[in-house]
């Protein structure tokens, strides 16, 4: 039984006006869709989650796709929630509102000196806000699936297709660059029946996911069908994947491959390269591409 919650207003099954993708597409190989939580917090995704669970077909596995659009502009987290992060505010309206667009157009006119520290730092905070809004409502969501017994069987990914720029190279909210602040993303994967959960500091991409959930489920699949690689290896303490294990970005004209330890940016509007050792400079602000022009 194949089932989908999407509060995305791109990832849509059917046509609507209202939303980014007025096209549709993303319904295929799902029994069910429901779209009627476009552009909603976390609490409408994990109600329908929930809602789908308990009334799916009891003798079939399941496969249940959420997007949920929290932490995402504009940030924060519904006001019967809380601020456990943000604190009070006085300034640019759509600043207090959680909306970083506005910022993006003053940077391209040259202004960005002209935007004060705490506007970001407030921005920074809401966006906080929503990402405990958001532990918040899938814990409510384990919390079903624990209570129904379905928690001690059913593998459970968690991950991200992009992160936020907060003035990092300039840039505000995401879809703009290549740098880690918006192709860092979390991935979390559970495995039912494991007694200790890990942190793997090896060097993977969401490519991964999709060999890693087949060869979890015992689904056999060939390395032709995919272009990631399984990541259960690693996680079952097997040792690390041979060679650079490389992880690509695009965006725009822009071009990423990340070893882990060094990452090349390749802008292909004007041909210039960037060349970052990211275990000792995270931030991207040091170019090692003249001086280390070999690597």
């Amino acid at each position: 039984f194949t089932a989908a919650v999407s509060a995305s207003p791109i990832v849509r099954s059917q046509p609507s006006e209202s939303a980014t993708n007025r096209w549709r597409g993303f319904g295929r190989g799902f029994e069910v869709f429901h779209e009627e939580c476009l552009n909603e917090k976390a609490h409408c995704v994990t109600a329908a989650a929930i809602s789908t669970i308990n009334s799916r077909p009891q003798e079939k596995p399941f496969f249940l796709y959420l997007h949920y659009m929290d932490p995402h502009d504009p940030y924060g987290a519904p006001d019967a929630f809380g601020k456990p992060f943000s604190g009070p505010y006085s300034g640019r309206p759509y600043i207090e509102k959680g909306i970083p667009y506005p910022l993006d157009a003053l940077v391209k006119e040259g202004k960005e000196a002209s935007i004060p520290t705490r506007d970001i730092q407030h921005l920074v905070d809401l966006y906080d806000d929503g990402i405990a809004y958001f532990d918040y409502s899938f814990g409510k969501l384990l919390d079903a699936l624990n209570v129904s017994g379905l928690l001690a069987s059913t593998l459970i990914v968690v991950l991200s297709d992009h992160g936020e720029s907060f003035l990092e190279h300039s840039a505000v909210a995401h879809c703009h660059t290549v740098f880690e602040s918006e192709v860092h993303t979390p991935l979390g994967i559970y495995v039912p029946n494991r007694s200790k959960g890990r942190r793997i500091r090896e060097n993977v991409q969401n490519l991964d996911v999709a060999p890693t959930i087949l060869d979890f489920l015992g689904v056999r699949w060939s390395l032709l069908d995919a272009q990631g690689l399984s990541l259960r290896p690693l996680m079952e303490n097997g040792p690390p994947r041979e060679g650079e294990n490389p992880s690509y970005s695009a965006q725009r004209g822009w071009r990423s491959v990340s070893l882990g330890h060094h990452k090349l940016i390749y802008d292909m509007i004007t041909g210039s390269q960037l060349l970052f050792d990211l275990r000792s400079d995270p931030r991207e602000l040091d170019d090692l591409s003249d001086v280390r022009a070999e690597e």
